[in-house]
């Protein structure tokens, strides 16, 4: 796959996941004037795009070398089935009310306060990991990308989020299994079980869906090396 192709792919997958730093890479790598210079010539073909060009975009954007160079695979490390990470400053400060943007800055899921949480424009948020519950796959230190969840129906099996859980005072990071039950000619979730990937913390547990004050998915994960 020649590079041209393995940028497109590139841009269409960090377009995807909301990966913001891609404006600020693209500038630095190839100007001020990056969008003309990609649009009109390298898309286009008109300009074959320097390889040492190619290979600095994506060591600051942090796409996987198999991918760089081989061009096997995702261009970002999948961690669980709707988890991508980046190595690099790819997660920015986003913009929610002025409350949230406070608690996100000092405090982490493990650690958080169980108020609602009201984050505005994209409905999107940070969290700090702390602790261990997750490992081998998610670290202390490690920051999360999450979607506010507006429905139930919406939480796949398997898939990780982060719950606010009434009764209790921190936010929880869990892979989720989505229990259902019977409700007339329809079967609507009833529980979720949240299972923590470290085998050394605590067995599964249940929650009804009724005690489940918010759910962020998790959509990309930042860590610091």
């Amino acid at each position: 796959m020649e590079p041209i192709e393995k940028f497109k792919l590139i841009l269409v997958e960090a377009t995807r996941l909301q990966i913001e730093s891609v404006e600020d890479v693209l500038k630095e790598v190839f100007g001020e004037r990056h969008r003309t210079l990609i649009n009109t010539k390298y898309l286009r073909g008109r300009l074959q795009m320097p390889l040492h060009k190619f290979e600095k975009f994506c060591t600051l954007l942090g796409v996987r070398n198999e991918f760089s160079k081989k061009g096997i695979g995702h261009p970002f490390i999948k961690i669980e089935s709707n988890v991508y990470l980046t190595q690099k400053s790819s997660l920015v400060s986003l913009k929610n009310t002025s409350r949230t943007q406070n608690v996100a800055a000092s405090q982490s899921v493990g650690g958080l306060k169980n108020s609602r949480i009201d984050p505005i424009g994209k409905k999107e948020i940070q969290f700090v990991v702390t602790g261990g519950s997750m490992e081998n796959y998610f670290f202390d230190g490690d920051t999360l990308k999450c979607r506010l969840i507006e429905n139930i129906e919406e939480v796949k099996n398997g898939e990780v989020y982060v719950f606010s859980i009434r009764g209790y005072d921190a936010l929880m990071l869990k892979q989720a299994q989505v229990i259902k039950r019977k409700h007339g000619v329809k079967n609507v979730a009833h529980q979720i079980k949240l299972i923590s990937f470290n085998d050394e913390y605590n067995k599964p547990f249940f929650v009804d869906v009724e005690n489940i004050d918010q759910i962020f998915k998790v959509v990309l994960m930042q860590r610091k090396y």
